[in-house]
Parts: C-alpha cells; structure tokens; sequence
C-alpha cells in the first residue's frame, strides 16, 4: 500500500521539477524580447520582469501539465460505466494551494516595491526638462545655460524631441493641459502617465548612444484620434560638450523673430501640427484651413485687416474668423501660452513662407481689398438685410450649426460618453445627451438650461446625473472656447421640443 502511494506521487514531482526548468527556461529569454537596456535603471526592471516571468511560467507549466497528466491517467476505461470516488475536501491542499500563492505575491510585492523606490530616488546633479503632452505631440523645455543667453533674449528654449547625455541623471517634470496621457519609452524602461491639474515625474540616467532617430516616444493611454501619431524620441549625446553644442545649435539666431517663430512651431510646444497642413515643416493635419501661404491670403481676409492683424487675431480669437467648410475646433490661444513675442515671431515666420517674403510688412496691393470687391460685399450686405437673412432666427440657426460641426470633430471628445442620436453618437458612461435643452431647464431650481449646460460643461462634478460616475474632466477656455460654447449650447436648443415644434 504505501509502495502505491509512493508511485502515485512520481508523477507529481516530475510535473514539479519540469515546471520549475520551464520557468527558469522561459525566464532567460527576457534580453531577447525586451529592447535595449538603455538606462541605468533597466537591467532592475528586467530582472524583475525575469523573476515575474519565471514565476508565471513555472505556474503555468504546472498547471497545464497537471490537467494533462490527470486526464490521461484518470480517463474513463473501455465500457466503465461506474461513478468516480466522490471527494468532499482536501483540508491540507486547500491550506498548501492558499499559503503558496500568498508567499509569492508577498514576495513579489517586496521586490517591486524595492524596484520601484530605487529607480525613483532623487539623484545628484539632475538634468531637469519640462515635458508637456498634449494632443497629439510631445514637447520639452530646457533652460538655456547663462552664458549661452542673449540680452533680453528668452531663457529657456522648447523643442519636439528630449535630448539628454550620457550617465547624467535626468529628471522629467510632466504636465498636461488636456486629457490624461502616458509618457512611455521601453528602451529606458520607464512609463508615467501625465494628469490634467498635476505635475508627475520620471528619473532615468541614459547609458547608451541612441541609435538613428533616437529612442521611441510613444504615447501609451488613448487620447483621441490622433493617439497612434503622439511620438517623439529621445536623442542620447556622448558627453556635455556634444549636448551643449546640439544646444547652442538649436537655438534661433538673435535679431532673427522668422527664426524664432519656426522654432517654436517645430518644437511641438503648440499643437498646431495636429490640424494644419503646413508643407514647410511637414504638417499633414486635415481638421483647419492649410497655412501654405496664410500670409498672403490673410491680406485679404477681412477688408480693413492687416495680415499681421489678422493672423494674431485668429490665434488669439479663433472663433472671429471661421474659415469656410472648416470646423470652429481650434481653442484660444492666451498670452498665458503664446506670449506677445512669440505671437510677433510667429507671424514673422508666416511672413518670411510668403510670395513676397522680401518686404518688411505687407504691401499696400495685398493689404487692401479691391475697391470693386469691398463694393460688392457692401452690396451683399445690404441685400442680405432687406431679405431678413441677417435677423436672429437665421444667426441661431447659423451659431447651431457651428455648434454642431465642433461637436462633430476631433477637439472634443464626447462621443465616447455620451448618446446622441442625431450626432450618431452612442456611448454608455455619461448621461444621454438627446433632449438635453429640455431636461437642463428643470435640473436645478433658478438655473436657465443655457446655464446648466454651461456649467456641467466647465464645471462637470457642479452636478453629476443619478446613476452615471463623475468621469467627465473640466473643460476650460484653453479648450472650448466661450464662443465654441456659445455654439454648443444653440445646437442643443436647435434640438430641444420648443425648436422642434416651431
């Protein structure tokens, strides 16, 4: 009997030990399929992972060579029609297969731990870099050593890849002023996310050379559409002086406001790239008016316009000048993120892109408005007021439409929420949007319903509908604008039973 018994557990052990050399097995292929260990911190990352994978193996292998051992040892005999042993409990197996699993995770919990305060740790003579993420570029901000500085020139310069030296310390300081995003490099070995309202933080101390076209930069949490081209890269220089001569390098020449503006349109501080085509910088983006030439036909935009008028007005108050057959999706852009200088280098550089890039200032010829043209659009004027077309009801229904184009595109993203059946619209985690202008007006007491939804818009968690989470993120000026949400609220009310009926 006890011979039996004994010959009834080989089996077990030879599951063990094979499980046991799978997992080490499996384990060692960890260099092969991780990129290289760029970053001092990756090779604890890796063998973490190893410990993890071994581990994982190891269970894996056990419990799928247990099931196969047991049915082909337990498997039903020719003609044996008779019911198995009935087994109520095994007091012993359920205590070994509880207490295993806790030790593993106990450990595992240790290491990770350890792993994960290690490679945050504050380090001596840090490189620090400001990251932004926004949709859909990255952009980093470096400050300019002094004795690189120019009077009254800027002080720290911002460009669309992060460059950084070899085994110096660098510390990223993360923000963003949209949606949530999520800073991955694999070859570094280091991924956060960057949080609207916060300022996260990432350590690494970068090892080896990148190779050409850096290290990938990729954004690892959907944020629209634009999700899959979020990438930049980052760039490892030999030593100080290399990255100081790239430094010195990327820096706009003084006395040079053309430069200056190209840099900053390159540096992907601005998210223009993700709605403009731009051929002189390889912009591709289809959701605005292409800038090929901007500054020419900006002359002749608006009668009475410069083009250096109205380009900085579009930018400052894009809502003022919407472009035929394209959306009012661009937010304003403040002096808090465009400063007045930047705005003047901007539209130098546009100056600089146009058929007469020799002039200081646009000519005379291109300034102004033909004399016959500005007669006929005087003209329509007048004939649009005799025929009633300029009255209220035509501007409401001019201001819904805007409303519903904005809505429509890629600036925002409430789609994914929220049901709309006449957007097409059919998400599940926010409340249902069709009827919204009635229901608004009786949501709360001695609120008008243009006010509840301008609230719920701004301030989301002002209030939150029974039966659906606070999931919604505030929407602030830098991204719908007061004019984009006046058009919001008109298409609503275009929708709304009152509309309906008249």
């Amino acid at each position: 009997m006890n011979a039996e018994n004994s010959s009834s557990y080989i089996p077990i052990v030879v599951i063990l030990v094979i499980s046991v050399i799978f997992g080490v097995v499996i384990s060692s292929f960890t260099p092969q399929v991780f990129p290289t260990q760029a970053s001092a911190e990756a090779e604890q990352v890796d063998n973490l992972f190893r410990v993890l994978l071994g581990i994982g193996g190891a269970i894996f292998f056990l419990v799928q060579g247990a099931l196969v051992w047991s049915i082909v040892a337990y498997r039903a005999k020719p003609d044996d029609d008779s019911d198995a042993p009935h087994i109520h409990g095994n007091t012993t197996l359920e205590i070994v297969w509880t207490a295993i699993p806790a030790v593993i995770v106990f450990v595992l919990a240790v290491l990770s731990f350890q792993v994960w305060t290690s490679i945050r740790e504050e380090k001596a003579n840090e490189q620090i870099v400001e990251v932004v993420g926004q949709r859909f570029n990255w952009s980093f901000t470096y400050a300019i050593p002094e004795a690189m500085r120019v009077p009254d020139g800027p002080t720290s310069i911002t460009v669309p890849e992060l460059h950084v030296y070899l085994n110096r310390p660098v510390k990223l300081e993360m923000t963003t002023p949209d949606v949530i995003h999520s800073f991955w490099v694999p070859a570094m070995r280091v991924k956060q996310d960057l949080l609207p309202g916060r300022t996260t933080e990432v350590r690494f101390t970068p090892v080896e050379l990148s190779p050409d076209g850096g290290f990938p930069v990729v954004c690892a949490e959907l944020c629209g559409g634009g999700h899959g081209g979020m990438r930049s890269a980052v760039i490892v220089h030999e030593d100080e002086a290399a990255f100081n001569a790239w430094l010195e390098n990327a820096l706009p020449e003084s006395g040079d406001p053309a430069g200056a503006g190209r840099q900053l349109l390159e540096s992907g501080a601005l998210p223009c790239a993700g709605c403009h085509t731009l051929d002189e910088l390889g912009w591709t983006g289809q959701v605005g008016p292409p800038l090929n030439d901007v500054f020419d036909t900006a002359a002749r935009r608006v009668p009475g316009l410069t083009a250096e008028e109205y380009i900085m007005q579009s930018i400052r108050e894009p809502g003022a000048f919407v472009v035929e057959g394209f959306p009012p999706a661009m937010p304003p852009f403040t002096e808090d993120q465009i400063s007045q200088q930047d705005l003047s280098n901007i539209v130098a550089f546009f100056r600089s892109l146009s058929a007469d890039a020799d002039d200081t200032s646009v000519s005379d010829e291109a300034a102004d408005v033909d004399a016959d043209e500005t007669a006929d659009i005087e003209a329509g004027d007048e004939a649009a007021d005799e025929a009633g077309v300029g009255d209220d009801e035509s501007a409401d229904a001019d201001l819904a439409a805007q409303g519903r184009e904005f809505l429509l595109s890629s600036a925002v993203q409430c789609a994914a929420c929220h049901t709309q059946d006449d957007l097409g619209w059919n998400g599940r985690v926010g409340p249902p949007l069709n009827g919204i202008y009635d229901t608004a007006a009786t949501r709360v007491e001695g609120l008008s319903a243009e006010e509840y939804i301008r609230q719920s818009i701004r301030e989301p968690s002002a209030f939150v509908v029974e039966g659906f989470p606070p999931a919604m993120p505030p929407h602030t000026e830098a991204m719908v604008s007061e004019e984009q949400l006046d058009a919001i609220i008109a298409y609503f009310r275009s929708q709304s039973e009152e509309a309906a009926s008249e």
